[in-house]
C-alpha cells in the first residue's frame, strides 16, 4: 500500500503502520513527493528515504524518480511490467530497469535539475514557500490538518462546501488545487508561486464557500 505525506499529520505512526502492512508484514511506501521524503524519513527512521518522484519539487520532467527497497525485501518486490529484465538470473535492478522500450531522457535530467536549484539558492525558495503555506489556513479561514513545516498544507472544508468546488475553482477562477471527497483541500506552493496566489485563492473561496453563519 502506498502512503502519501498528506497522512503524516492526520494519523499516528501506529495507524500508518497498520494501514501500510500487507499480509507478509512489510510496509511499502511508494511515489513519495520529494518535499515529503525528509518528513517521512525522520518519522519512521528510514535511511535512505524509500522513494520519490522528481517532477514537482525538484523541477525535473515527469517520469523521473527512484525507489529504494532494502536488500532483504528486494526479491519480493516485482515491477508492474514483466519484460526483458526477468529471467533465471534476474535481480531487483534488472527487473525494474529493463521494462521494455522506455525513454530514459527524464532520468538523465535529474543531475541538471539538482544543479539548477543549487545555482538558484533553492533552499531560500523552499523556505519562502513554507512561510506562505504556514500562513494559508489563517488567510483562508480553514482548519489545518497538521502542523506547518512543508510547502503544502491540507485543510478541512466547512460543512456545505459545494461538491464541484475543484471544478468551479478552475472554471471560474483558473485556480487548480486538489479537493478531496473527504472534505479537505490541499494547497501547495512552489518557486513560481507568490503571496498574490494565496490572496487569489482566498478571494475565490470567499465567493464559493458558505459563510460561517451559513455553515
Amino acid at each position: 500500500m502506498g502512503l502519501r505525506c498528506g497522512y503524516l499529520s492526520r494519523i499516528g505512526l501506529s495507524a500508518r503502520r497498520s494501514r501500510g502492512h500487507h499480509r507478509s508484514g512489510h510496509c511499502i511506501f511508494q511515489s513519495l513527493p520529494g518535499e515529503c521524503v525528509p518528513a517521512w524519513a525522520s518519522v519512521i527512521s528510514l535511511e535512505p528515504p524509500p522513494g520519490s518522484h522528481h517532477h514537482k519539487w525538484l523541477c525535473a520532467p515527469k517520469g523521473a524518480g527512484f525507489l529504494y527497497v532494502r536488500r532483504g525485501l528486494q526479491d519480493e518486490i516485482q515491477p508492474l511490467v514483466v519484460s526483458w529484465g526477468h529471467g533465471e538470473d534476474a535481480t531487483f535492478l534488472t527487473r525494474h530497469e529493463k521494462q521494455g522500450t522506455r525513454d530514459p531522457s527524464a532520468f538523465l535530467t535529474v543531475r541538471a535539475a539538482i544543479e539548477w536549484q543549487r545555482a538558484h539558492d533553492w533552499d531560500a525558495v523552499r523556505e519562502s514557500c513554507k512561510e506562505i503555506a504556514a500562513r494559508t489556513p489563517a488567510r483562508l479561514g480553514l482548519e489545518p490538518l497538521g502542523p506547518p513545516g512543508l510547502q503544502m498544507v491540507s485543510m478541512r472544508l466547512p460543512d456545505g462546501a459545494p461538491g464541484d468546488l475543484k471544478a468551479r475553482l478552475y472554471d471560474e477562477h483558473r485556480i487548480e488545487v486538489p479537493v478531496w471527497e473527504t472534505g479537505t483541500i490541499r494547497v501547495s506552493f512552489q518557486g513560481y508561486n507568490t503571496p498574490d496566489d494565496l490572496d487569489a485563492l482566498a478571494d475565490a473561496l470567499s465567493v464559493l464557500l458558505p459563510t460561517r453563519a451559513e455553515a
